[in-house]
């Protein structure tokens, strides 16, 4: 087992800008409620799941030796995957899908705090705590999974983005939230709706990260394994959802071998999906996400990689072949059969060398390629010796064989293992083709023929703090008089399971008391009717009664029944 670090801990070794959205549980705010929804899935779960998920998810769940009785406290699930090298967090869980997948690569699984409501017990259309624990938390341990949780992350990490994607990201948020709702009138939901349907028809191309999104949504969060016939549940919305596992391996679900032609496909992540792709095993997998990172502009830079640098108007970062990076925001670049030969950032960038900061210098004003002729204060220089002879206050002509020019007073210079990587200069100008383009105070001028990756995201980790703002939590939900007296019931139901003291006369005041004051609340009668057990006291057909009457309602059918067969635990 590694050491066992602290929450605060956790939170201090991540980078800057993830270390915002760790927050507290706040595990006193859980209602008993709250804790009886916990134990229903996780009861059902135990019982059902070698029914339909990859022979990998049961024992890894059990090992992870969560409490069956109440939600696990943050500290819990870190101990249970610690032993694979990962930490667990509380996050805020409006978090882009880019950010999600940021923590996976930092091997932190990130745990909402929100639990799903009664009305979604089935399924959520909003990612809880339920989902985060039991979808993902085993995965940690299947080692072909974890593998591909990092790999993810990765790919998320350095995929552009487009302003799309944020809006589209906030409007599937807050139709999430409104179908988690028990006030939302329908109303708000289609306004809502409407929104996502103009955002998507207003895609002309699906960036880098949104393609990820939906490979990632298609394996990990709703992916099956195997063969089209009898395939089995792997991704973690699936094995979350005891609704929506069985209904997925049915013949209402299209079945469709999973290619990357996926990120074609758009999914609503409020509803059950109709339909779902199947890979063959997780080496395959694999395989597609490295052919898919190849077309990526962190693997083909160049002009395409640039030009998505530029669009995403983000925090990026370039490589050049004489190993020099260069992080911040890009504004315009030059193009000339085919190669950039000129980039210009919007303001002050980072320079790194091996993933490791140098400084942060003023905005880059640069031709890039092979420099042809040098003049240093009138004179001819050998390029092969620059580096030794360049010094402060030098007057410095630069000419390239795109036809680009550079011209200014050198203010300092930045040389590593012998090669000349950048110019600071003050007053410069440059041409294209002899023609003045631009002039201007300080620039950076970077030395590099050649640009050979373009990726989105920072290289030092915490030279940049903040990328993504905070959006806040919904309010926790104000809860009556009478719902307070009614999660008291609960706990009393709690006690005497543990307690091993069943009182039938207060059990049967429970009874009277939920039908009249909840009488949707199907599951703390299956709580009472699990108490009696082995009575012959006709309370329990009474029970039994209610329970059936119920489960005429579909959206409680399969809970109630599935329900009425759990083992006790």
């Amino acid at each position: 087992m590694n050491n066992i670090l602290s929450q605060k801990e956790i939170k201090e070794r991540l980078p800057l800008h993830l270390q915002k959205f760790v927050i507290d549980q706040s595990y006193d705010s859980y209602t008993e409620l709250d804790h009886a929804k916990w134990r229903y899935v996780m009861r059902m779960t135990l019982q059902y799941a070698s029914d339909y998920a990859h022979e990998f998810f049961l024992p890894a769940l059990k090992k992870m030796n969560l409490p069956i009785d109440r939600i696990p406290r943050i500290e819990q699930v870190n101990n249970a995957v610690n032993p694979y090298g990962w930490n667990a967090v509380c996050i805020n869980a409006f978090i882009t899908t880019k950010t999600f997948l940021e923590f996976h690569s930092e091997k932190i699984l990130v745990v909402a705090t929100c639990v799903r409501t009664l009305q979604h017990l089935k399924y959520t259309p909003y990612p809880d705590l339920i989902h985060d624990i039991l979808g993902h938390g085993p995965c940690v341990a299947f080692s072909p999974i974890e593998r591909l949780m990092r790999y993810f992350g990765k790919l998320g990490t350095r995929a552009f983005s487009s302003r799309l994607d944020s809006e589209l990201h906030d409007a599937l948020n807050k139709l999430s939230i409104l179908k988690e709702e028990k006030s939302t009138n329908a109303q708000e939901i289609n306004q809502v709706s409407g929104l996502i349907d103009y955002l998507k028809a207003s895609f002309s191309e699906v960036s880098e990260m949104e393609k990820v999104r939906r490979l990632h949504w298609y394996t990990l969060e709703y992916g099956l394994v195997g063969s089209l016939g009898t395939p089995k549940i792997y991704g973690a919305g699936l094995l979350s959802s005891i609704g929506e596992s069985y209904k997925s391996l049915s013949h209402d679900v299209e079945k469709r071998p999973y290619t990357l032609g996926v990120y074609n496909d758009d999914f609503d992540p409020t509803q059950h999906q109709k339909k779902l792709n199947v890979i063959k095993d997780f080496e395959s997998l694999e395989q597609l996400l490295e052919e898919f990172a190849a077309r990526m502009a962190i693997s083909t830079g160049g002009v395409c990689g640039l030009g998505k640098l530029i669009d995403s108007k983000d925090i990026g970062t370039l490589e050049l072949d004489h190993l020099l990076q260069i992080t911040g925001e890009f504004a315009n670049m030059i193009s000339f059969e085919g190669k950039p030969v000129y980039i210009e950032s919007r303001d002050r960038v980072v320079l790194s060398v091996e993933n490791q900061m140098l400084k942060k210098a003023s905005k880059v004003r640069s031709p890039l390629g092979i420099v042809i002729q040098c003049v240093v204060n009138d004179a001819f220089k050998d390029l092969k010796l620059l580096h030794q002879e360049l010094k402060s206050g030098d007057r410095i002509e630069l000419h390239y064989d795109s036809g680009m020019s550079f011209e200014g007073n050198i203010e300092n210079t930045i040389i590593h293992q012998g090669v000349l990587l950048v110019i600071e200069a003050s007053q410069h100008y440059i041409y294209n083709h002899g023609v003045k383009s631009l002039e201007g105070e300080g620039c950076t001028l970077l030395f590099g023929n050649k640009v050979n990756s373009v990726y989105a995201g920072v290289v030092d980790k915490n030279t940049f703090e903040e990328y993504e703002p905070i959006v806040s939590m919904p309010p926790l939900p104000e809860h009556s008089v009478a719902e307070k007296k009614h999660f008291v019931f609960y706990k009393e139901l709690r006690e005497m399971r543990l307690n091993h003291s069943i009182d039938l006369k207060r059990l049967k005041e429970i009874f009277n008391a939920s039908i009249e004051n909840a009488p949707k609340d199907w599951l703390i009668i299956l709580e009472l009717y699990e108490l009696i057990g082995a009575s012959n006291d006709n309370f329990k057909d009474i029970v039994k009664n209610k329970l059936l009457e119920l489960a005429k309602n579909d959206d409680y059918r399969v809970l109630i029944e599935k329900g009425l067969a759990l083992r006790i635990y």
